[in-house]
């Protein structure tokens, strides 16, 4: 009845495969929960019922980006996240146009996904502050972590480590020699819940930034991941995934976005 036991046997039976170690854990404390009458969100802490979640852009030309932003926020949605990373002259330009048309009280993110140059990354982080842009994602290649930490102490747009964080190892090294703003921590590259929470508490106790994020996964993985959003004082909740696509998905309930918030909709069942 122990389900860190299961923790350990799960982590130790997929080493090296940390989608499948994620994907068996959360059935593990799905079955847990539902034997012992406690939703996941409740036994990971039970903070709220509902949070903002955030909304990704794509790279496109500057009138598609404002009206794909424009469309979102007449769908609710607060949090706006702004894919770039191909070429820093157009994304600063995007960028400032995105945020032209963002009221004050949303929030606009960039996402370089490993993009820039460090060169390119120092001049995009040069260009803006802290009231325009909220942070920016892997500005720079996962393996070049004197680079983060360059951009980390510019002191402009806090910097969040993405790629470069796999492993628990991975976010102790950046977390406690001060690489970094924060973390994106993402179910499938961690291996689980219970190492998603290794990183959170770690990430709490040094007062960073915590982002909750997802690959391109199906309703019942981002039901866990919502979750943990729910459970957790999260800083940034970034579950806009394939589910969002999926037509033809097994299971109903679970995860719900609506008006820019996600919340627990009823019990995930398979159809």
């Amino acid at each position: 009845d122990s389900w860190y036991k299961y923790h350990e046997e799960i982590q130790k039976t997929f080493a090296g495969f940390p989608s499948a170690q994620a994907a068996a854990e959360e059935a593990v404390l799905n079955i847990w929960s539902q034997k012992h009458t406690i939703s996941m969100s409740d036994f990971f802490g039970g903070y709220q019922e509902s949070c903002p979640v955030m909304i990704s852009i794509g790279i496109k030309n500057e009138k598609e980006t404002i009206d794909d932003i424009q469309k979102r926020l007449n769908e609710g949605f607060k949090i706006i996240k702004l894919k770039c990373g191909l070429d820093v002259e157009s994304d600063i330009s995007r960028t400032k146009k995105a945020r032209s048309v963002i009221p004050a009280h949303c929030r606009l993110i960039l996402d370089a996904n490993q993009g820039y140059s460090l060169k390119d990354a120092k001049k995009l982080l040069n260009t803006f502050n802290r009231s325009e842009v909220d942070l920016i994602e892997q500005p720079v290649d996962r393996k070049d972590l004197d680079g983060l930490r360059q951009l980390h102490k510019m002191n402009t747009i806090p910097v969040v480590a993405d790629e470069s964080v796999v492993s628990i190892d991975d976010a102790y090294h950046l977390l406690t020699n001060d690489y970094v703003s924060g973390v994106n921590i993402k179910l499938m590259k961690c291996g689980g819940p219970i190492n998603f929470l290794q990183i959170f508490y770690l990430a709490k106790r040094l007062n960073k930034t915590i982002m909750l994020g997802c690959m391109y996964e199906t309703n019942i993985s981002i039901t866990t991941g919502a979750h943990l959003a729910l459970g957790l004082p999260i800083d940034y909740v970034d579950l806009d995934s394939a589910h969002l696509d999926f037509y033809d998905d097994p299971t109903t309930g679970g995860a719900k976005i609506e008006d820019g918030i996600i919340r627990i909709d009823d019990k995930l069942v398979i159809k």
